[in-house]
């Protein structure tokens, strides 16, 4: 949305990754008349901006949150983008939601008040239908006329009952090696940085967790840590349980790091793609230094045929008309149940009905049969395990199914 005929307008994006597009857009309308604000910025950069917003001579204020509070004077209209997104309420003291604040700057101020979703919140509905100050402005179509992408559901069980073991469906699989082959570029967005979820032992069950948050560590391959992405709380990954000494620990859960890995094997192998196509990964962990939002949002815009692959950071607001293909994953915060294989009956029994070893039916002499022990992790219910065998080589006759 472009105004010239206010004092000064202000424009807030959800994520930080977002500024530098709508950044481009407005100054291809407004020239130098854009000032930007978020806290990404060096101290010199946000001085600088600050004095430039001070002295008037800013027109338009593109930013995160935090630009509400710039010393901006006769602001006649605030823009709020995607105001459903929880990114706008501030976790931490002073506590306030940007939209509260705006709408409070807007009512005193005299000035108009626009927010933009194409899924709004449960506030700004209620307040659509009971306040008479509110009017909702309806956009049917979509912007330039552009037909509602195409969307299919994969069911990666039925994946995994035709034999498949791979991270990717054979659907998806096919339609990166499809786009890309001819020169054009796909996302893919999974709600789980890091490589995996938690880590498990096999014996005993016990995941590592954060001594603040009481939620498990989520694990990185890069330096082997085990992190907590509430507190940012780090500890080096054990080699071991720690509680029980067993050296079988696994890595639950998919993250971007183990994505990365696994989607450049898969691109690597597709015929007219191979390793000179880019995989460009965005999250929390690639965008720490200083212009890393830019740089690999120019990067992918600067390749023929590239996958971006990030968390939601890229989900909000990306504009690339070459993407042909995204998808996405729902990290599920309920592990799958599994089981551990052998052939030989165990030595010993532990105490613990939970993880004793059990023979596959069919076996009456016990002999030559499998062996599986379940696997539970500590945070999976009391009830039953559901009937399912990922992961266990003796299936459909693993005796997991009855724990």
């Amino acid at each position: 949305m472009y105004v010239t005929c206010l004092d000064l307008e202000g424009v807030l994006v959800p994520e930080i990754s977002l500024t530098p597009q709508t950044v481009a857009r407005f100054r291809g309308r407004f020239g130098d008349l854009v000032a930007v604000m978020h806290s990404r910025m060096g101290q010199g950069e946000r001085y600088d901006q600050w004095d430039f917003i001070k002295s008037g001579a800013a027109k338009v204020v593109v930013g995160a949150r935090s630009a509400l509070f710039t010393p901006a004077a006769n602001v006649g209209l605030i823009v709020i983008d995607e105001e459903h997104e929880g990114s706008y309420k501030q976790d931490s003291s002073p506590r306030y939601h940007a939209r509260d604040v705006a709408e409070w700057m807007m009512s005193r101020a005299g000035g108009a008040l626009v927010l933009g979703s194409a899924t709004p919140s449960i506030e700004a509905l209620y307040q659509v239908n009971k306040n008479p100050r509110w009017t909702a402005a309806a956009l049917p179509e979509r912007a330039n006329g552009r037909p509602m992408p195409a969307i299919e559901v994969v069911d990666m069980a039925a994946e995994f009952a035709s034999g498949s073991r791979a991270m990717f469906s054979g659907r998806l699989a096919r339609a990166l090696g499809e786009e890309l082959a001819q020169g054009r570029k796909a996302v893919l967005l999974l709600n789980q940085r890091g490589f995996a979820k938690f880590l498990l032992c096999r014996d005993c069950g016990f995941v590592p967790e954060c001594p603040h948050c009481s939620t498990s560590l989520t694990y990185h391959e890069q330096g082997a840590k085990l992190v907590c992405h509430h507190c940012g709380y780090t500890v080096a990954a054990p080699p071991t349980c720690p509680e029980c000494g067993s050296p079988y620990l696994k890595k639950f859960g998919a993250g971007t790091q183990r994505v990365e890995t696994e989607l450049r094997q898969l691109l690597d192998g597709l015929p007219g793609v191979g390793p000179t196509v880019p995989i460009i990964r965005m999250d929390a962990d690639t965008t720490q230094a200083k212009g890393a939002h830019q740089a690999l949002l120019e990067s992918f815009a600067a390749a023929d045929a590239a996958v971006l692959l990030g968390t939601q950071m890229i989900a909000k607001g990306l504009d690339e008309a070459s993407i042909s293909t995204t998808s996405r994953w729902w990290a599920s915060s309920t592990p799958t149940p599994s089981c551990t294989c052998r052939t030989t009956a165990p030595a010993s029994e532990p105490s613990s009905s939970s993880s004793r070893w059990r023979a596959a039916p069919g076996a009456p002499s016990w002999t030559g049969g499998s062996w599986c022990r379940p696997t539970r992790p500590t945070t999976w219910p009391s009830a039953p395990l559901p009937p399912t065998t990922a992961g266990c080589s003796c299936a459909p006759s693993c005796p997991s199914a009855s724990f």
